[in-house]
């Protein structure tokens, strides 16, 4: 998982990394959407760095495959 300013995911490769782990549904922030499929894993990622003011967006990336990181989202922070 990165996190980077930019929404290019060309850029993105420099954001602050994280690694998944597997949650609980439980353990989930709410409100959240309820996934559509059966049999849904969750997981959850952290990162040391601090996000002040701005908007930010989440990329998935295989580091193994040297592929272009997929977009997974963004949040804003206050």
């Amino acid at each position: 998982m990165l996190v980077h300013n930019d929404p290019n995911p060309n850029t993105a490769t420099a954001g602050t990394s994280g690694f998944f782990q597997q949650i609980n549904q439980t353990q989930v922030p709410q409100p959240s959407a309820t996934p559509s499929i059966s049999n849904p894993l969750y997981e959850s990622a952290a990162v040391n760095a601090s996000f002040p003011h701005a908007t930010y967006y989440v990329f998935l990336n295989d580091t193994l495959g040297g592929c272009t990181p997929t977009s997974a989202g963004s949040f804003t922070t206050q």
